[in-house]
């Protein structure tokens, strides 16, 4: 069972003991890996153990939640935040929205609400990680299928299959390596390899767990975080050299896909991890 791991922010060890005790009782998911009593405080571990997930109190002495949760969002994007305040007002949760903060538990809280939140918040952060692990092993087999290209040994489809596989899914995921940037529909890269849309959808589905249109926006979106973070091109110019004709449809997809907005790749890239193995078939 993989585990998520959690810090917890505030300045009260009591509040800091309770939220434990709780974690530690009842979702087996969560490990608690540190806490902090200040924002200046929650930086340095934040930058120390990089956690996944982040439980933060809005007022502390010194450096506040809010302003902890911003230089810690700059600094490592893939941290999400929990507020948990005494403080119920407007102004307070429309900053909140504003860093991305996935929920708001006002105290005291019940312990049946602070379970399904807390539940809910770290059940979407283990499928996003799902989505990121399967991303990273299609960008794998696209630099695979890009050095086969390069080397002779793959050649894209003219007319019907031609890879040495005699494989129609490789022949499409060649056509779609050296075509991403151009319109490409199922049935124009089916006929292209000599099979029927049906048989090529399946076959990307059992392959890959996408679906053809999928597996081409993540295609897509990949070179689009290659060209942010490697080159200072216009967002229009990225949008229209990785297939999308429409610069703020590719944000809302980007965003979608990875979960990050474009400009986190421009602003501050991010370390790349090692791809996972590959588990085609």
């Amino acid at each position: 069972m993989q585990r998520l791991r959690i810090a917890i922010v505030d300045d009260e060890p009591i509040e800091r003991k309770a939220l434990r005790t709780i974690i530690e009782r009842s979702l087996p998911t969560l490990e608690v890996i540190g806490e902090a009593e200040d924002g200046a405080t929650a930086i340095k571990l934040a930058d120390r153990l990089q956690p996944d997930l982040m439980t933060v109190d809005v007022k502390m002495p010194g450096m506040d939640g809010l302003t902890a949760i911003r230089h810690i969002r700059a600094r490592h994007p893939h941290i999400q935040f929990i507020i948990v305040s005494a403080y119920d007002t407007f102004a307070y949760a429309q900053q909140a929205i504003q860093l991305g903060v996935k929920d708001y538990l006002l105290k005291p809280s019940r312990r049946q609400v602070i379970l399904e939140v807390l539940s809910r918040v770290a059940e979407e952060i283990l499928l996003k990680k799902q989505e990121e692990k399967r991303l990273r092993w299609l960008e794998a087999e696209w630099r695979r299928m890009a050095e086969l290209l390069k080397t002779d040994r793959l050649s894209p489809p003219a007319g019907g299959p031609s890879s040495e596989f005699n494989d129609p899914f490789r022949s499409a995921v060649a056509l779609i390596e050296e075509q991403y940037a151009k319109p490409l529909s199922l049935t124009q890269v089916a006929r292209a390899v000599g099979v029927n849309p049906f048989t090529l959808s399946r076959l990307f589905k059992l392959r890959t767990g996408l679906t053809f249109v999928e597996y081409l926006t993540h295609r897509r979106i990949s070179e689009a975080k290659r060209l942010l973070m490697e080159t200072d091109l216009p967002m229009k110019t990225i949008a229209l050299s990785v297939g999308f004709r429409d610069p703020n449809y590719m944000s809302r997809v980007f965003r979608r896909v990875t979960g990050h907005p474009p400009s986190a790749y421009r602003s501050r890239p991010m370390t790349p991890e090692a791809p996972a193995d590959p588990q085609p078939d």
